[in-house]
């Protein structure tokens, strides 16, 4: 039986190969036979037509080959993060997993606003800036995301699947 992280991380493994081969078959649905012109020079009108027909039949396998993998990724993706959802809806870090990302949105936010308000008024004494809160707010929601984050992962380490 796995650990829940060990889980996770085949996870991401699966998600990287997924896109990887998403980005390929897409990258051979718009290749074309390009043969160079010194290439064509040498060859007549139906030699150059069986090529590309050739190569249009090689490149529909390969599309299909690589569909077919996709499919099967995307598959074992959906059963293994259905397991883990499951497994953390009985454990109770759902909630906690979705707090994380709200709070993550949220520091990124705040943290946009701080940087603007730095650049942009360079005038403004980092008293004034320290005083409006924002600092503080920041700092605050920071710290709740690590004990948060740090719950989920102990709970992750220690969980079997």
């Amino acid at each position: 039986m796995a650990k829940l992280s060990e889980e996770l991380a085949n996870v991401k493994q699966f998600e990287s190969e997924l896109l990887r081969k998403l980005n390929f078959r897409n990258d051979l649905i718009k290749a074309t036979s390009r043969l160079k012109d010194w290439e064509r020079e040498k060859k007549t009108a139906k030699e150059i037509e069986k090529i590309e027909a050739d190569f249009t039949k090689e490149k529909i396998k390969k599309v299909e080959l690589l569909s077919c993998d996709i499919e099967k990724l995307r598959t074992k993706l959906i059963q293994l993060k259905g397991k883990i959802n499951k497994k953390n809806v009985e454990m109770g870090i759902d909630k906690d997993i979705l707090e994380v990302k709200w709070l993550r949105i949220e520091l990124a936010q705040l943290m946009k606003l701080a940087k603007k308000e730095d650049y942009s008024f360079i005038s403004k004494p980092i008293e004034e800036m320290e005083n409006s809160g924002l600092f503080d707010i920041i700092k605050d929601l920071e710290s709740k995301k690590k004990k948060i984050d740090s719950k989920i992962q102990n709970q992750n380490f220690r969980t079997e699947i």
